[in-house]
């Protein structure tokens, strides 16, 4: 129906009311309920902009296009098999400043793709450098303002988050780094 942030709140809050009214909770009760959860999204709500200020400040600093034109000069220079595991990191690093997948691929793609036919990479190969250094580095960036928000919610410290989740991402970045060798080798 179109509907976006407003009138999802909108229906969140009319079930709540609604939930309350089925289960007989006394007025203060829910209000009590309410002012209760609304104190635990404080400190996410604050995470979540800090984090989305760290990305406006790199867009519109002009950061992400100085960054990608010195990563297309470095990587042009290589071989495809190095070039390609390049390519991935600097899809890992660019998460930092982009946690939006889709605004990733906007920003990057119309140079990797151009870089991919240059330095021998299929562009499938230089898709699937973007879609494994997006989805694997999404875990562990300090800007990724979901993550921070669930942590922040969760109570669970970015340091601790990261020495749990760090020996499965050293696994995932190995397997990845060894399918993207793969797919260049057979020219995917």
């Amino acid at each position: 129906w179109g509907w976006y942030i407003s009138e999802i709140a909108g229906l969140f809050f009319g079930l709540a009311v609604v939930s309350a009214l089925v289960c007989r909770i006394r007025l203060a009760d829910a209000f009590e309920a309410f002012i209760g959860g609304a104190k635990d999204m404080i400190m996410v709500a604050f995470i979540i902009g800090l984090s989305r200020s760290i990305q406006i400040t790199a867009e519109n600093g002009k950061i992400m296009d100085t960054l990608l034109y010195w990563i297309s000069s470095l990587a042009g220079d290589l071989p495809a098999i190095i070039s390609i595991q390049v390519m991935f990191f600097v899809q890992g690093a660019i998460n930092f400043f982009i946690p939006s997948g889709s605004g990733q691929a906007v920003v990057t793609m119309p140079i990797m793709a151009p870089l991919a036919d240059l330095i021998g990479v299929s562009r499938q190969s230089a898709v699937l450098a973007y879609q494994l250094g997006d989805g694997l580095f999404n875990m562990i960036i300090p800007t990724n303002f979901i993550l921070m928000g669930v942590l922040s919610l969760t109570k669970i410290s970015f340091k601790a988050w990261l020495r749990w989740v760090g020996p499965l991402i050293l696994i995932l970045t190995i397997a990845s780094m060894v399918l993207l060798g793969i797919s260049t080798q057979i020219q995917w």
